[in-house]
């Protein structure tokens, strides 16, 4: 009797640590796929607002330098409105994706950016109203232009950035330290454990990402949404 009830109570603990762990797995390939999903629209997100304000940057900037009386002028200030209308048949997706995928910050600067860019793009709209084909380059719109320019840089690579955050937390976990910020975080076994560390580095703990997602409120939820 004694034996049946012990291979009866291995057989139960065997078949529920399979389950714990089959589990954790499916809740691991989840978030994989979930993450991997995200980093691609956060990267695609980055290519598409790096070709729209490249080509606008480098329209205006070349609409800025030719004289009027250069045989090309009129196709660069074609090229110009061309660019303009792009980046505002766009622009809905590219604020979506920003507000979306990206944080808070990147929003304000953003909007930053965008005052920045109408600003120029009032100016160099003006001067095509009064240009004349003696007129010299626009320097100072030029300089304008390549100031703007290397803001959109540092704000695309503040893009990639983040989204390559997402793509070393998915694949590598997520580092807690010990300090203000991060105690918070620690499970009771992590605790325990810096109980026999040494130096606050030393007693940083590495954690997966899935513990540290939310299951969607009620009020939040699909529900029903199979029936």
């Amino acid at each position: 009797m004694d034996t049946v009830l012990s291979v009866l109570l291995t057989a139960g603990l065997g078949t529920w640590l399979a389950y714990v762990w089959q589990q954790r797995s499916a809740k691991q390939d989840r978030y994989f796929d979930a993450s991997k999903t995200e980093y691609e629209q956060m990267r695609a997100a980055a290519r598409n607002l790096a070709g729209l304000i490249g080509s606008r940057i480098y329209a205006t900037h070349r609409l800025c330098r030719i004289s009027q009386a250069n045989e090309f002028f009129d196709e660069a200030k074609e090229n110009f409105r061309q660019s303009v209308i792009e980046w505002n048949r766009n622009h809905l997706q590219v604020d979506l994706d920003i507000r979306t995928l990206f944080t808070g910050s990147s929003v304000t600067d953003f909007e930053y950016l965008q005052v920045q860019l109408a600003a120029l793009t009032n100016e160099v709209s003006r001067r095509l109203e009064s240009v004349s084909p003696g007129d010299p380059p626009a320097y100072e719109l030029m300089r304008k232009i390549e100031t703007l320019r290397g803001h959109f840089f540092t704000f695309l690579q503040g893009m990639i950035k983040e989204a390559d955050h997402v793509f070393r937390q998915m694949h590598f976990g997520v580092l807690l330290q010990y300090n203000r910020h991060d105690i918070s975080r620690y499970s009771t076994a992590d605790l325990l454990k810096t109980l026999f560390q040494g130096s606050e580095q030393e007693s940083a703990v590495l954690r997966s990402p899935t513990d540290f997602g939310l299951p969607v409120n009620s009020r939040d939820a699909r529900l029903g949404i199979n029936k």
